[in-house]
């Protein structure tokens, strides 16, 4: 079995870190599968057993901070 490589990233709401699939047309494929617009521990674990790999990203919409 291949391994297929889905990037995510981590957004904390109100303390509580939810993972995020980075890629629009997938996180749209797994949502209908999870019923959730986020990834859980099961859903990771049972995805990682079918030979999915993650990588972790910055999240697109955390603000940079310039240093002068």
């Amino acid at each position: 079995m291949s391994s297929q490589l889905i990037s995510v990233y981590v957004r904390n709401v109100y303390g509580i870190q939810h993972v995020y699939v980075s890629d629009a047309e997938l996180a749209a494929t797994l949502a209908k599968l999870t019923r959730s617009k986020t990834l859980l521990p099961e859903h990771i674990d049972a995805l990682k057993t079918l030979g999915f790999t993650f990588e972790q990203v910055p999240d697109p919409r955390a603000k940079t901070v310039l240093s002068l």
